[in-house]
């Protein structure tokens, strides 16, 4: 299953420049998939409404243990020069993504 992220809250670089991003972490709640990235990355040179993209991989363990639900957080991990004042402090420990598993 493939994932879009979209940040819809603009980067402010502090100092007036634009060579600055944010990089959320991706956090999963157990190991039954594997998620493609740990991270992403936002850049003040993105538009709003950029994108980021990554994979949700369920394991082949060929144990049938029934179904499962797992949640995907997301937190802001590095903000070198810009700003998380505002729009971008509600992530910490924020939203997250719900994934249902159903083993066959």
């Amino acid at each position: 299953m493939q994932v879009k992220v979209t940040a819809t809250v603009p980067i402010i670089c502090e100092g007036g420049t634009r060579n600055c991003s944010i990089t959320v972490r991706l956090v999963q709640s157990n190991t039954a998939v594997m998620i493609s990235k740990c991270t992403l990355v936002f850049a003040a040179t993105n538009r709003v409404f950029s994108a980021q993209t990554f994979q949700i991989i369920a394991k082949r363990d060929f144990v049938d243990d029934g179904s499962s639900n797992m949640k995907i957080s997301q937190n802001i991990v590095s903000s070198p020069g810009a700003s998380t004042n505002g729009d971008w402090s509600g992530i910490y420990g924020g939203a997250h993504i719900s994934v249902s598993m159903k083993g066959v």
